[in-house]
């Protein structure tokens, strides 16, 4: 009897999924197996990196290109209630919260591209009035403000907050903007280049170690 002729059998493990999910949330109670800290708000918070991988591409793209083995992310600007409900929410799929603390939920959970909540801060952001400061604070929370390695971050980096793209219509423009004349070479050999500031030096000591990641 060849391989093919051979009669194959299925072994199926019931409820697999509700299974695995409990146990992950079993080794996360139990800190068993831990390889990552979440620290914010005063509080820290043990985790796995491959749960937290899955769930969020954030987290991802930190652990791949920053590889530790027990890496503590220290993540300001986070409340620690919205941390423990994201990771409920990873581990679990479900997570109950109060009303009043779903805007703030959603804007980390945005930020940190936590997986299964991107749908929800859209509609969200989509029902909220515009406030052209606001998302630029959420990023700006997520954002590490010292340098994680030398290849990744620059130690001072060139603040675009403020910088923003104009749209003009056809109204707006007018044969003064369109045709304003030129400067000559006279005019432009009088004018004095404004100096380039210096930046500080950044010594060893300013550096974040390679295990620890400021956020």
């Amino acid at each position: 009897m060849t391989n093919m002729d051979e009669e194959m059998i299925a072994l199926r493990w019931n409820n697999h999924l509700t299974t695995l999910s409990q146990l992950l949330y079993s080794l996360r109670e139990e800190e068993s197996l831990i390889d990552a800290t979440l620290a914010c708000d005063g509080k820290l918070f043990p985790a796995h990196k491959f749960v937290l991988s899955m769930c969020s591409e954030y987290f991802k793209e930190m652990f791949t290109t920053n590889p530790c083995k027990h890496p503590i992310v220290y993540m300001k600007d986070v409340r620690s209630e919205d941390m423990e409900a994201l990771l409920d929410f990873m581990y679990r799929g479900v997570v109950h919260i109060p009303q009043e603390s779903l805007s703030g939920l959603l804007k980390t959970a945005e930020g940190l591209q936590i997986r299964g909540l991107g749908l929800f801060a859209r509609e969200a952001a989509a029902d909220a009035p515009v406030v052209p400061s606001e998302r630029s604070v959420v990023t700006g929370a997520l954002e590490p403000s010292v340098m994680m390695s030398p290849e990744r971050k620059r130690p001072y980096e060139v603040d675009h907050s403020e910088s923003s793209l104009v749209n003009f219509s056809d109204g707006e423009l007018d044969d003064t903007a369109l045709h304003t004349p030129k400067k000559s070479k006279s005019d432009e050999s009088t004018e004095t280049p404004a100096p380039i500031p210096e930046l500080p030096r950044v010594s060893e000591d300013m550096m974040m170690p390679s295990a620890t990641f400021l956020l």
